[in-house]
């Protein structure tokens, strides 16, 4: 839900902490925050954020896995066979990134 990740923000926030929340749900708040829909968006907003920053706090976390194929819209009983195969393809495991990257430095 998020919860987690708001009142983390939140406290650190108001403990004078320099704040970027990186969420799916829109948050109101007095720092910044950057909304994202997809794990892939997740993946990009948290590799620029933590590029410059003294700590990361993740408590979330993000689908393994995520359909190869994105439909625009409901995919219909009537235009497609008996049986229905959903393809998955991995997506980046954001802290296992994050981490090489600050590695490098």
């Amino acid at each position: 839900s998020g919860k987690m990740g708001l009142a983390l923000a939140n406290c650190a926030s108001g403990m004078g902490a320099d704040v970027v929340l990186i969420n799916t749900f829109g948050a109101n708040s007095s720092y910044k925050t950057a909304e994202v829909q997809t794990a892939l968006e997740m993946f990009d907003a948290v590799k620029k954020e933590a590029k410059d920053a003294d700590c990361v706090i993740m408590c979330a976390a993000v689908a393994d896995f995520r359909p190869k194929n994105v439909q625009e819209q409901k995919i219909k009983k009537e235009n497609s066979d008996e049986n229905f195969v959903l393809e998955l393809v991995k997506n980046p495991d954001i802290l296992s990134e994050i981490c090489k990257n600050k590695a490098e430095k």
